[in-house]
């Protein structure tokens, strides 16, 4: 297997800044940059992460720079596609998988579970004098109140035991004695002849977390052990980045510049409308995005589900662009077990073949996850809905569909599901060295339809037009650029939603920009700054797109037209004029309260709206109770319907006159 020229530039780079980490003195490697020990590579799906770190881990070897290589994964689909693909990369090498009941450390190459290779496991016991033993509990049902006797003490009673105090002149607050609780299984690997560990998806590993106890136990023996991390994204769930492991990103490529190179497949984008209301899901203070088990309240409802069906179908189905007489091959991401089971009933019940999975492993366990995903490669189902497993680890080149009805505010989780289509088909056209996107359309796979059923809301969503940005900043920074302090709205503790009963689908350029439409007194509004807007809004059942402002007047964009079309055009000229501050999401303005200079300005606008046009939109308590993106976008639609009444209404006087 050859490598490719990127994976040969970047594995270059890897060696190179391992050089600058280490230098020999007397015969001995001396670390001079410890954070020059640890490379990092973010690539896209489907650009062969695998494939490097294998090509990368060979010449290591090849050249004694390296004796043993530890790939930890944190999967069981991981570390067999790392095993696999190392040996076509390079054949004649041992390669062993270090997992459950499999110790195979013999090998060179030794595949680990990060689960399998934990160190040791310390407790401590308590302090004498201050977490005295509590009196057992004459109620407790393991003990009926005798406290065990005879032995150390009943479980549930001991349980009630204080925690150390901070204070306590003989512990400080630690506990009593340290002991070895269980004897880890890091210790069955070779630890000190472990030269280089590969980290695959990395950005899983965070302070104090087990990879980062493995790397710490194989440096204690060997300090020049090196570390070559891969993911497609740089962004820790938790919102705390990889900048205290890494320095930087040695090489990057987005999956907007894979597919201008041709060894991604183009990304065709629709945007489904439903009329879902998110304002109450609750956010997660410790990931920043939406709360799973409120998102399936909101997203699983049978009229939600009935509109996604139709999407796929409209859009996806059998004898669409692209999708030949049986519908593309779809993976669909849902927020809860029973929003995805549920969704495939759905599917299925409308005749169109579905299956679905779930990370649960007391209901899916491997072998029945397995026979599900081989239905899909054999294309015995079209659709297949999943929660949490398909992010991670899974290669089916003939997905050419992503149905996103899973909304979120994380930029990482979308690109680890819109990754999953990207893949080129293979196999390589006659005379071709290597598989791009010649062969895959010549093997029937010419683009992936990313169809978007996150809803119309006003909450700033991650959107597929996010994936444009090459800037690899963690989503750390982009949280503290936000407005501090804590929210001044109070919102429902359920989560709820209107009925829908329609949607409004249309096409748009993926990597053009991201729209922030919001809906305001039965118009979409979109600010595009320097006191613009664009408003869409409906007459006899046709749409009209208009770009207009107090101080700028009034310009038709699309007049009479379909929903699908106006707001295609409304799109192409608010990315072509707008300014792109004002076209992105609020970022996090829904949940502060509008300023009191918002509110006294939509005030003074209702004020001119009632002499003018003699009605009043919005009341004063209604005011009272936006937020700072509701109020912008009330500002924005307020100022357009007034500055398109003054046209209408000097065009009437100039006829009269």
């Amino acid at each position: 297997m050859k490598p490719r020229p990127y994976q040969e530039e970047a594995a270059q780079l890897v060696f190179a800044e391992w050089d600058q980490a280490v230098k020999v003195v007397d015969g001995q490697q001396q670390v001079i940059d410890p954070k020059k020990l640890n490379a990092l590579v973010v690539w896209a799906t489907g650009l062969g992460k695998t494939a490097l770190f294998s090509f990368v881990g060979r010449q290591a070897i090849e050249t004694g720079l390296c004796r043993r290589v530890l790939v930890l994964a944190h999967r069981t689909e991981l570390i067999q596609q790392a095993r696999d693909k190392w040996l076509r990369v390079d054949p004649g090498q041992t390669v062993g998988i270090y997992q459950a009941a499999k110790r195979e450390t013999w090998a060179n190459v030794i595949c680990g579970s990060v689960q399998s290779c934990y160190p040791d496991v310390y407790r401590r016991r308590s302090c004498p004098a201050c977490q005295s033993k509590p009196d057992p509990d004459p109620f407790c049902e393991l003990c009926d109140g005798d406290g065990r006797a005879g032995e150390p003490g009943c479980r549930k009673c001991q349980a009630k035991r204080p925690k150390p105090d901070p204070d306590c002149p003989i512990c400080s607050g630690e506990g009593g004695e340290e002991y070895l609780h269980r004897k880890g299984r890091i210790h069955d690997l070779p630890l000190a002849e472990i030269d280089l560990i590969v980290i695959d998806e990395v950005h899983h590993v965070f302070r104090e977390s087990l990879y980062t106890r493995i790397v710490d136990a194989v440096r204690e023996v060997n300090p020049a052990c090196r570390m070559l991390g891969v993911t497609a994204t740089p962004f820790r769930a938790d919102r705390r980045g990889l900048g205290w492991l890494f320095g930087r990103s040695i090489h990057t490529i987005s999956i907007k510049r894979g597919i201008e190179m041709g060894y991604l497949v183009p990304l065709r984008g629709v945007r489904v409308e439903m009329e879902v209301d998110l304002s109450s899901v609750r956010v997660s203070k410790s990931s920043g995005d939406f709360v799973d088990e409120d998102l399936g309240k909101v997203m699983d409802t049978e009229d939600a589900r009935g509109q996604v069906v139709e999407a796929w179908r409209k859009h996806a189905g059998p004898g669409t662009d692209g999708a030949g007489d049986h519908g593309r091959l779809t993976a669909a991401f849902c927020p809860t077990v029973a929003s995805a089971r549920h969704l495939c009933a759905s599917f299925n019940e409308a005749g169109i073949p579905a299956g679905w999975i779930c990370g649960d492993k007391s209901i899916f366990n491997d072998k029945r996850r397995m026979a599900v995903l081989e239905s899909l490669s054999r294309q015995e189902i079209r659709v297949l809905v999943n929660v949490g497993v398909l992010t991670e680890g899974w290669d089916e080149p003939e997905v050419s569909c992503i149905l996103l009805v899973r909304p979120t505010k994380s930029k990482g989780l979308l690109i680890q599901m819109v990754g999953r289509g990207t893949r080129v088909l293979g196999p390589p056209v006659e005379g071709a060295e290597d598989l791009r996107i010649e062969s895959s359309v010549a093997n029937g796979k010419s683009d992936c339809l990313v169809i978007d059923c996150t809803g119309a809301t006003n909450l700033g969503l991650a959107s597929i037009a996010d994936l444009t940005n090459d800037d690899e900043k963690d989503e750390k920074e982009q949280a503290e650029s936000q407005p501090g302090g804590q929210p001044e709205l109070e919102f429902p503790d359920e989560p709820t939603t209107v009925r829908v009963t329609g949607f409004c689908s249309y096409s748009f350029d993926v990597f053009g920009g991201l729209i922030h439409w919001q809906q305001v007194n039965g118009s979409r509004v979109a600010n595009l700054g320097a006191g613009r807007s664009v408003v869409i809004f409906e007459r006899g059942g046709l749409f009209t797109v208009v770009c207009a402002g107090l101080r700028t007047g009034v310009e038709f964009i699309a007049r009479d037209e379909p929903e699908s079309v106006a707001m295609e055009e409304a799109e192409i000229f608010a990315m072509e004029t707008g300014e792109p501050n004002y076209l992105k999401p609020d970022n996090g303005l829904s949940r502060i309260r509008a300023s009191e200079k918002q509110r006294a300005y939509i005030k003074r606008l209702l004020a001119w709206h009632r002499d003018q046009i003699g009605s009043t939109p919005l009341s004063f308590a209604e005011i009272g109770r936006l937020s700072m993106a509701r109020a912008s976008a009330w500002a924005s639609y307020l100022e357009a319907r007034l500055a398109f009444h003054r046209r209408f209404a000097n065009g009437r006087r100039k006829a009269a006159g």
